[in-house]
């Protein structure tokens, strides 16, 4: 038999898939999805025969609760014990503002009820994408609600074909802004795409580490384009990406490595270097802090054959006298993890330090910048795990 927290659940997952639909249902008048039944589930025989004390607990436990939300409670007759007792069935949750209200997402369906009232004021003919484009534009501030009507009715009646998202001729709007956002503009705006250029293509830049080649005269700073023909002064036995800048570009000299500057959540770029994701060994150290690591995890969905450097447990343990709470601003740094979900990509050890760094109730910082940690120390695990793996391999 299920208990509140369970039915919670359920009511959390149906509000967050199905919000956008009941709001522009407001406005349209389409067909409501709530009210809705959550079954509760029977007790089974051993449950009512010995342990029946915990089914009445759990019986009253719903029913305080619907009595407080409002919900209505569904009884079924049951025989426990040689008699018939009510027990509740079902709890009937009869709106979206109900729903949302156990939930904890009044603020989510309010903000999305003032958006949709925006957009349907500017764009009362196409109602056939309200619940997309409100959906889509979540947590977006109203300032960007307009501009998005204001550049959705540009592109109804203009052509940007051969133009740079910095050349349509928008007042008010940053190139960036329409770039980010093209795809809403377009499906508001009732059109395929919005026909401007292509942004230019993802860029990498790396410092060349090798002892050798450097003293030789080579060069020290490189780049490579995504799609250009490109090849880097050597073939690296071991790539190393630092998501802080300045950790690149001062790492150590190694033997055959590579150091590359990270670019934050734009990893498909790196995975386009053949280079890079054929060395024999790659690593990626970035901060101990849950953005670290979920980066850590894109890059590996990307392609990105990457070993993590102190990203787990006993390195965050190690090094936490240089943790911090607030960001670059002086901001506390958010919870921002998802029930205990963990990034597709994360090994094991990595997925401890995540889901710590994410649970609410951790006391510890929330942070630890890679930056942080001595270069020389990072450089020796790697010279070791070179000297172990990729050099015995070559000798075998």
């Amino acid at each position: 038999m299920k208990g509140v927290p369970d039915v919670v659940t359920a009511v959390r997952r149906h509000v967050l898939a199905r919000w956008a639909d009941e709001v522009v249902a407001d406005i349209s008048g389409a067909e409501r999805w709530w009210p809705r039944r959550y079954p509760l589930g029977r007790p089974d025989e051993e449950m009512l025969t010995g342990r029946f004390d915990e089914v009445v607990d759990l019986s009253d436990q719903v029913r305080r609760w619907a009595a407080a939300e409002g919900f209505e409670v569904v009884d079924r007759r049951v025989r426990a014990g040689g008699v018939t007792v009510p027990l509740p069935s079902h709890v009937i949750v009869p709106d979206l503002d109900a729903a949302a209200c156990a939930a904890d997402a009044v603020d989510l369906v309010d903000a999305g009820r003032a958006r949709a009232a925006v957009i349907d004021a500017a764009f009362p003919h196409r109602r056939d994408v309200l619940a997309r484009t409100v959906a889509a534009t979540s947590g977006w501030s109203m300032v960007d609600v307009d501009l998005l009507c204001r550049a959705a009715a540009w592109f109804e009646g203009n052509d940007a074909a051969g133009l740079s998202p910095r050349e349509v001729p928008l007042e008010g709007f940053h190139s960036k802004w329409l770039e980010s956002r093209r795809g809403v503009v377009a499906t508001l705006a009732g059109r395929e795409s919005l026909g401007v250029l292509r942004p230019h293509q993802p860029r990498i830049h790396f410092t060349y580490l090798d002892p050798a080649h450097l003293a030789g005269g080579g060069r020290r700073h490189d780049s490579a384009t995504v799609g250009d023909s490109f090849a880097p002064a050597y073939s690296p036995a071991v790539v190393v990406i630092c998501e802080n800048k300045d950790t690149a570009i001062h790492f150590p000299a190694l033997e055959g490595a590579i150091a590359v500057e990270g670019a934050g959540y734009g990893a498909a770029a790196f995975a386009e270097f053949g280079w890079l994701t054929d060395a024999p060994l790659v690593v990626y150290w970035g901060d101990m802090d849950a953005d670290g690591l979920r980066i850590l995890a894109q890059f590996r969905t990307a392609g990105v054959p990457a070993r993590s450097i102190f990203m787990d447990l006993p390195a965050f343990d190690r090094w936490e006298r240089f943790g911090t709470n607030t960001d670059k601003n002086g901001a506390p740094i958010p919870v921002t993890g998802r029930g205990g979900v963990v990034p597709v990509g994360l090994e094991e050890h990595e997925a401890d330090l995540y889901l710590a760094l994410t649970d609410p109730g951790w006391g510890r910082p929330r942070r630890i910048e890679q930056e942080r940690i001595p270069l020389e120390i990072a450089a020796a695990v790697v010279a070791g795990w070179v000297a172990r793996e990729v050099n015995a391999s070559r000798s075998a």
